[in-house]
């Protein structure tokens, strides 16, 4: 059972309607999280997250996946929440127990199909690469529970699923194999759920509220675009929980960053943040998509901080090094989880007049981020460019640096992006 939530703390409204997926899917089970903290919350179901949307456009309240620990971003819902005038009201992190279904004489090295949603599928991949299941063979349902129903009327004991185990008996299957050998990460396979709604005439964002999601345009063609922003962020004494990039489309060069932040508790100093933001020449565009107070978490969830690390620590370092003759460069690297590490990380990039052609992050686990990062370093020279690196190899905020491609072809270095889904 969730802990009860304070009136300025609740997620949802007396009262409502809230849509999710369909019965006995992880969206289900976020959406009872919402209704444990406000029991007159009447939950209804869509058959795939298609009707989901439609619900929140006709006035309901909706749960959205929005990211995974072990996919990262679902770029889909993204783009929704930033076309459709809607905001977001509160976030959901459910630890989602992902299980291997079948009959009860089924055995999981003679499978030669599973059926589960696509993300289920993702998170899966490693087990099911390990029992041979070719990706053709992988069928992709509307929703999770879909698996353990078309397994049940099929009764091939060739056939598994990957579902919740509540979705798996429910269905009259067996449970073969539970998270810690399914699941890519194991037990540390976490979905966070945006609950969201219609906007209506509130105004974004309010500078009262603890947590608030922003997307961000940077002007593309300047060195140190952002570090300027992210340097406005901590100027407001904001603790930046995420960072994810997506290139713009329709020919336009450039990305768009989505940031997940939490205001440090001063409203009239996020305030001035907001309209610096605003007025920053660093930033074609900023567009606020929700602030909220309410957050829950699955009881299973620690959320207490990591282990400190060694401050005098050196990243560990892989891979052959950059070659500074050269023009584009990629490398990936991970950093401590303080307010303002990539303020700082983007600050010596800067000052040695190097472009940040590209960042992505990469999900190492809940809410812990490497980042890919594409570099052009035509306006310094080679031994600026080498003493960078060397500072990067150095910097005891940083986990690890791994060097990955040095060349003078821009296709080259975008062949290192992540491709949306």
């Amino acid at each position: 059972m969730s802990p009860s939530l304070s009136e300025q703390e609740r997620i949802v409204p007396e009262g409502v309607t809230l849509c999710a997926m369909q019965r006995l899917s992880f969206s289900d089970e976020a959406a009872r999280m919402v209704q444990a903290t406000e029991p007159s919350t009447q939950i209804v179901y869509a058959d795939d997250i298609e009707g989901v949307w439609r619900a929140i456009q006709e006035g309901q309240y909706g749960m959205i996946p929005f990211e995974n620990s072990a996919k990262g971003v679902v770029w889909k819902h993204f783009d929704r929440l930033r076309q459709s005038g809607v905001r977001i009201l509160g976030e959901v992190h459910l630890h989602v127990r992902m299980c291997m279904g079948g009959l009860l004489d089924a055995q999981p090295r003679e499978a030669t199909h599973v059926h589960s949603h696509p993300v289920g599928l993702a998170q899966c991949s490693r087990r099911l690469d390990e029992l041979g299941i070719p990706p053709e063979k992988r069928i992709q349902t509307r929703a999770t529970p879909d698996g353990p129903r078309d397994v049940a009327e099929l009764r091939d004991p060739r056939r598994i699923c990957l579902a919740s185990r509540l979705a798996i008996e429910d269905a009259g299957l067996a449970v073969l194999e539970d998270e810690d050998s399914v699941a890519n990460h194991g037990r540390a396979n976490i979905t966070q759920f945006f609950v969201v709604h219609r906007n209506g005439q509130v105004e974004l964002p309010e500078k009262e509220k603890e947590y608030h999601g922003l997307i961000v345009v940077p002007e593309y063609e300047r060195i140190g675009v952002l570090h300027d922003t992210l340097g406005v962020l901590r100027d407001g004494r904001v603790d930046l929980h995420s960072l994810h990039s997506q290139r713009l489309r329709g020919g336009d060069d450039g990305y768009r960053f989505f940031m997940e932040m939490e205001s440090g508790g001063d409203s009239a100093l996020f305030d001035i943040m907001r309209r610096k933001l605003a007025n920053c020449s660093a930033v074609r565009e900023a567009q606020w998509l929700g602030s909220w107070n309410g957050r829950l978490y699955s009881d299973s969830i620690r959320t207490e901080d990591p282990p400190r690390r060694d401050p005098l620590a050196r990243p560990q370092v892989e891979g052959a090094p950059l070659d500074p003759s050269r023009r584009y460069h990629g490398l990936q690297f991970r950093p401590d989880n303080y307010p303002g590490v990539l303020f700082d990380t983007t600050g010596y990039i800067r000052t040695s007049d190097v472009n940040l052609r590209f960042v992505h992050s990469r999900p190492e686990g809940h809410k812990q981020y490497g980042f890919l990062v594409g570099m052009d370093s035509s306006q310094t020279t080679p031994e600026r460019f080498q003493l960078m690196l060397d500072h990067m190899q150095c910097d005891s905020h940083l986990q690890y640096v791994h060097w990955l491609r040095s060349t003078d072809s821009l296709s080259e270095l975008h062949e290192l992006e992540p491709k949306e889904d």
